[in-house]
């Protein structure tokens, strides 16, 4: 096996993770790396990670309270946070009553934590700002929220990794 080819992910096609040259290996060489970090890759002192959360959480009682300045505002604060984090938000949508939110994240930052720093500073500084949503209730948010991972390499590419293990095995 030579080293070049090795465990080289290539995020082309339907091709699987090691795919490439029959390898089953998650290594990825640093010059492809580096041409994707921008985009899908965090380079920390332990390594390179792609962590994405999906989250969604709603106003309490569900009510539609999130429209006009409200949501111009909660824009705001949201890229705000997540600057403050280093975090990158790659979509997010206001509605009326719930917000969607698609942000990457760095290894050490639980999904909980992240929805916390979302909902605990925005909650108390629209409260502030906004007199309507301090009357409506005496929490902004629900305390419910849902949360998904959301990475680089594909359920079906990991699971096909996991299942040829062997194959790679016996072959070497």
């Amino acid at each position: 096996m030579s080293p070049e080819g090795a465990g080289r992910f290539s995020g082309r096609g339907n091709r699987g993770v090691g795919e490439q040259r029959g390898q089953a290996s998650l290594s990825v060489p640093s010059r492809e790396v580096r041409g994707m970090s921008g985009q899908r890759f965090r380079r920390t002192p332990g390594g390179v990670c792609s962590l994405g959360l999906y989250l969604v959480w709603c106003p309490k009682y569900r009510r539609r309270v999130l429209g006009g300045r409200v949501a111009r505002r909660l824009d705001e604060l949201i890229e705000q946070i997540a600057d403050e984090h280093g975090w990158q938000i790659v979509a997010h949508e206001v509605m009326p009553g719930h917000v969607h939110l698609f942000v990457r994240v760095g290894p050490a930052d639980a999904p909980a934590a992240v929805v916390r720093a979302f909902k605990g500073r925005t909650a108390r500084v629209l409260r502030q700002e906004f007199a309507q949503l301090r009357n409506f209730a005496k929490v902004l948010w629900s305390p419910a929220y849902f949360a998904a991972s959301v990475g680089y390499v594909s359920e079906t590419t990991v699971r096909r990794y996991i299942e040829h293990q062997w194959d790679a095995v016996l072959a070497s």
